[in-house]
């Protein structure tokens, strides 16, 4: 993570775009998670076994993902 967002800072542009499995990351105290879920667009996923929420889920990451390429 920290390789990728260091290559934002020199290339001025997205490179992280996560993703997330769980509910892990909200709640550690830890500072990086803190930072990712202040600044940046947390895709959930967590509930991929149900296919009609995968689905709307997925698209949700997808537009956000074409927004934040423009």
């Amino acid at each position: 993570m920290e390789g990728a967002l260091a290559n934002e800072t020199t290339y001025n542009c997205s490179i992280l775009f996560p993703l997330r499995l769980d509910q892990a990351v909200m709640q550690l105290k830890e500072d990086w998670a803190i930072d990712l879920r202040v600044s940046r667009h947390i895709g959930d996923i967590s509930l991929w076994k149900d296919d009609i929420i995968y689905q709307q889920r997925f698209m949700e990451i997808l537009h956000y993902l074409k927004s934040a390429s423009v």
